[in-house]
């Protein structure tokens, strides 16, 4: 369902403080993103490739702990604990990168990756709940679309300012901009807990499966949508893996070989970091629309055929 259709109003309550919670979230991450390969290279003297590397092995670990955040909170911790632990963590972890010393950068890169690990995973999964406890599952779409626009407005602002602090007062505060980003998204979700019931935040329950149905096989239908995952998936992981060079080697070649004077003014290169969110923010109503208007009309591809749509636009980009 469009967002659009939606009176905002409509919505359970909690959306608004998980929406703001999860914006300065990204809005930390994505403006330490901006600044890391810049400042591996040029504070540490770092090669391009080494500098990569370390990108790489972050932006890695930052996809799998989740992994692991979640099976936790799920079984153990909780998601409103999780939250918070990850939060913290990624707090300590951006003003220990602020102190510019190695070993208090690699330090703060490990308490970012198990930070994003409790973090990420559960906050999406209360989303879902907030729903689910209200019985308006019917709007869950909407809800996860308007939590993604949450995501591209920290996308988009976090490189502005962190770029803008480390440009005009150094790195460090440029860092440290991103601790108080997320100590903002703390703020919130702690004033905020009033909109939400207790039962949203505790671990899952254990259910029994049917030992007659564990091990009954996938049926035609079944096997042909796992198929079908499994290549969407293959193809989600090449696009992520490119992707990615957005905070590592197209970071370096815009602040190495791009023109970045307008009018007299140098942009910051950790400025370019926030043209993908915010073209998002700005096409995705528009295509939105314009799906909804092809349906009206009985004619509107389907998610498969949409997903191929946009792969060759990426292709095109490149």
């Amino acid at each position: 369902m469009d967002f659009q259709s939606q009176n905002l109003n409509s919505h359970p309550k909690g959306l608004s403080v998980l929406f703001f919670t999860e914006t300065w979230e990204r809005f930390s991450f994505y403006g330490m993103r901006a600044l890391l390969v810049l400042f591996l290279t040029k504070v540490f003297h770092f090669s391009d490739s080494d500098a990569n590397r370390i990108y790489g092995i972050y932006t890695g670990l930052v996809y799998l702990t989740p992994l692991v955040g979640g099976y936790l909170a799920d079984r153990y911790l909780g998601f409103k604990k999780s939250i918070l632990l990850g939060t913290t963590l990624m707090m300590f972890g951006h003003l220990s990168l602020a102190f510019e010393t190695k070993p208090f950068f690699f330090l703060g890169l490990a308490l970012l990756i198990i930070g994003v690990g409790f973090f990420k995973p559960n906050i999406s999964t209360v989303v879902g709940r907030i729903y689910e406890e209200e019985n308006k599952t019917h709007m869950k779409d909407s809800g996860f679309t308007i939590f993604y626009m949450g995501i591209n407005l920290g996308g988009f602002l976090g490189p502005l300012f962190c770029g803008y602090f480390s440009e005009s007062f150094g790195w460090g505060y440029g860092f440290g901009v991103a601790a108080f980003g997320v100590l903002f998204g703390i703020l919130i979700f702690l004033f905020g807990q009033k909109r939400f019931s207790d039962r949203v935040f505790k671990p899952g329950k254990k259910h029994r499966i049917d030992e007659g149905n564990k091990y009954s096989p996938l049926t035609r239908e079944e096997k042909r949508r796992v198929v079908i995952i499994l290549i969407f998936t293959a193809f989600a992981i090449i696009f992520w893996s490119v992707f990615e060079q957005i905070g590592s080697s197209m970071n370096l070649f815009i602040d190495r070989h791009v023109d970045r004077n307008w009018f007299g003014y140098d942009i910051p290169t950790p400025f370019f970091q926030s043209l993908n969110p915010l073209l998002i923010l700005i096409l995705a109503p528009l295509v939105a629309s314009f799906w909804t208007a092809l349906s009206k009309r009985n004619w509107k591809p389907d998610t498969s055929i949409r997903f191929v749509y946009g792969f060759l636009f990426w292709v095109w980009a490149f």
